[in-house]
């Protein structure tokens, strides 16, 4: 029995990493056979105890690469040391996602998990922190006022884990993050996972992780190969009819479907239209509470339920993990290309196919085509010979499948009366607010946008009708690309018809407008094709080095020659959001002046978007602690753990601690500062004196005392 037992753990592929038995057991009791790429290279490294930043795309298994080396390193369950693992996640989905998975991989191990979220009362937080847990996976925000509330310091940490860190510092937990780890010990090892770099994030890594390997598996591919792209080009009009007839005829009604909508208000819209229509669907947003949150995901999940259709805003578009996911459909193009790619990676994960839909109106276009250039994948407008088995094409929308959802709608509203209307009116009015926070797309895409010529477009193949009359498509389409050459002022024009001469006038004026421009143009292109070609002839070869840090001798590390090439912003570069956040002032009412947001750096954001003191505490836990009634000997145990770390900041608050450069610095210039205020103020003092005194008066003695 034993032998047959070792056969079956040494059959999965893991066991090459040297894992304990009770780990592997998890893993095949799991039913993983092989480790993906980001695993096989990342767990040995984070094996030898080296920091780690990971970058791979999202589906690839990143969650393993570091639950399974902790698991090996814990061993088993310690009573007395404290937590020894902290995961932060950007949202409470992906931390329950996080926890059921280290759940099921600790199953043998004896090994212990807490979830310290919100979305429900803190007592549960100091309850699941009693529990005597080895690790915790929380959320930044929560877990910061837990700890402040505590009075807790977490120095027996030995792995601290940022999970979809780009997510993390996109949200705003910058601020938490720092004050987390101030509260971890020196003796760590901080594993970083992330499907892209920004520039916030590059520089943390500089300052957080001490010698750290990067690891990148999203050079060559940053989207899975069984994903089929579809582009669809239509009017604002057209969007709620177009995605009620995809959800409830074109697609297969087996196909799990996630829809992302732009706020919660058009989820709740979107899903009164479903049930009117008698198509059940489930929804998840920010504000949603998160009993419900749990449960209408289950919901979906859930292979035994009716419910294929998920609508969902940007909360889910990273981190959670829907295995059966088959089809995803961006009503709102996505106004950042790694957005983008987030949201249709959560289909097509772990070697199934799927298909991500994407409505473009013609405010969008640029938005696409940043997408097209970020993907590196040419932009290919659907035409008569387009088949359904091409990828990435823009096509337009077949005019017939949508004019009977638009009856459909009518009748519909017809039923609801006043509170349909006002749930349409909510929902556009949040649309027009979403709008304004979108950032503009980069200036060369918005310019390869305007240049695309879609009065040819054909209606895309994936929405074309299945008929062998083609005569009647055809005949749809001349009508659709129409165009006159005359406008109304000009048919059947008499002599007595001042505004048909004003056309006439009009448009031999801007006839000359578009020759000169058409002329211009064409003098700049021949100069820059013949500029161009003395380069060549003079044997002109542009060179710029791509090292010149290494060059001059200022390169530090590797690391740090990678990470620059690694980190990337495609819309707006971190820095000059930054410099935006820096420059806005808000009305302060205590000091009745504007502030600028960076003056406030006592203040942190919590998890619900609050602005909070940096020492902000309520007494909420030693209030739980007077009611928790009879302590278990867990319970004690972390009691004494709480008050020794409580004991040593109180010792710490009065030491007087070494100052850095910064500190010495500031000091240095306060008391420069005072010195010159002093001065100035003495020789105003002086100069009053002696203008007071005249010049018989008395000599001024400065601060000395006054002559009786």
């Amino acid at each position: 029995m034993g032998k047959k037992k070792q056969s079956y753990l040494a059959s999965s592929g893991f066991s090459g990493f040297g894992f304990s038995d009770g780990v592997l057991k998890g893993v095949v009791k799991k039913g993983y056979n092989n480790p993906t790429p980001i695993q096989r290279k990342c767990i040995p490294i984070i094996m030898d105890g080296k920091d780690v930043v990971a970058m791979a795309r999202t589906g690839s298994g990143k969650t393993a690469c570091f639950l399974l080396p902790i698991l090996h390193h814990l061993r088993e369950h310690d009573n007395c040391s404290g937590p020894r693992a902290l995961i932060l996640s950007p949202t409470r989905e992906l931390a329950l996602q996080t926890y059921q998975f280290f759940k099921e991989l600790a199953k043998y191990t004896g090994l212990r998990a807490s979830v310290v979220i919100g979305g429900s009362s803190i007592d549960k937080n100091f309850e699941a922190l009693h529990s005597q847990p080895d690790v915790i996976i929380a959320t930044p925000g929560r877990l910061t006022h837990v700890l402040m509330e505590m009075e807790l310091k977490l120095a027996n940490i030995k792995y601290f884990v940022l999970d979809e860190a780009d997510r993390l510092f996109e949200l705003g937990f910058c601020d938490q993050i720092k004050l987390i780890s101030k509260q971890i010990g020196v003796e760590r090892q901080t594993l970083l996972f992330s499907a892209t770099l920004p520039q916030t994030l590059t520089e943390f890594t500089r300052i957080g992780l001490h010698d750290p390997v990067l690891i990148r598996l999203d050079k060559d591919e940053k989207l899975s190969e069984f994903l089929k792209l579809n582009y669809i080009n239509v009017r604002s009009v057209q969007k709620i009819p177009l995605l009620l007839y995809l959800l409830c005829e074109k697609l297969h009604n087996k196909d799990k479907t996630a829809v992302f909508l732009p706020t919660r208000h058009y989820v709740e819209y979107v899903h009164e239209l479903l049930t009117g229509l008698n198509v059940e669907s489930t929804f998840i947003y920010s504000s949603l509470d998160q009993e419900a949150r749990s449960e209408n995901i289950s919901k979906f999940s859930n292979r035994a339920r009716v419910c294929n259709i998920l609508l969902v805003t940007d909360i889910a578009a990273r981190g959670i993990d829907i295995p059966v996911l088959d089809n995803v459909i961006n009503f709102n193009f996505p106004c950042s290309p790694k957005l983008f790619v987030h949201r249709v990676g959560r289909v097509a994960r772990s070697g199934r196919s799927g298909t991500a839909i994407s409505f473009v109106t013609s405010e969008e276009l640029a938005y696409y085509v940043d997408v097209q250039l970020f993907l590196g994948r040419p932009i290919s407008l659907a035409d008569k010979d387009s088949s359904e088995d091409e990828d990435g094409i823009l096509g337009g929308v077949n005019k017939e499948t949508v004019a009977d959802y638009f009856d459909k709608i009518n009748t519909i509203a017809s039923l609801e009366g006043a509170d349909y209307e006002s749930l349409r009116e909510t929902a556009d009015r949040s649309l027009i607010q979403y709008a304004k926070t979108c950032p503009a797309a980069c200036h060369e895409s918005s310019k390869r946008a305007k240049d695309l010529n879609l009065e040819n477009l054909q209606i895309h193949p994936f929405l074309r009708l299945k008929s062998t009359d083609t005569n009647v498509q055809d005949f749809l389409n001349s009508i659709k690309n129409y165009k006159s050459s005359k406008t109304i002022f000009e048919v059947n024009p008499t002599k007595n018809m001042n505004a048909f001469q004003v056309m006439q006038e009009t448009r031999k004026r801007h006839g000359e407008s578009i020759e000169d421009f058409s002329a211009k143009k064409a003098r700049k292109e021949a100069e820059n094709s013949k500029h161009a070609q003395q380069k060549v002839a003079d044997g002109f070869i542009p060179y710029n080095s791509t090292n010149q840090h290494f060059e001059k001798g200022l390169e530090i590390s590797q690391f740090e020659k990678e990470i620059r090439s690694s980190a990337f912003d495609v819309i707006v570069d971190d820095e000059k959001k930054l410099a935006e956040k820096r420059s806005q002032k808000v009305w302060d009412r205590k000091q009745k002046r504007y502030k600028g947001i960076s003056e406030n750096n006592k203040k942190i954001t919590t998890e619900s978007g609050a602005k909070i003191s940096a020492s902000f505490k309520t007494g909420r836990y030693e209030h739980w602690l007077k009611n928790k009634g009879n302590a278990k000997s867990g319970d004690r145990n972390f009691e004494d753990f709480v008050k020794s770390t409580q004991a040593e900041n109180k010792h710490n608050k009065g030491r007087n601690e070494l100052k850095n450069a910064d500190q010495v610095a500031k000091v240095r210039r306060q008391k420069a500062r005072k010195m010159e205020f002093d001065k100035r103020r003495y020789q105003e003092k002086k100069s009053r004196h002696e203008n007071k005194s005249g010049k018989g008066g008395q000599k001024f003695k400065g601060k000395g005392k006054k002559k009786k």
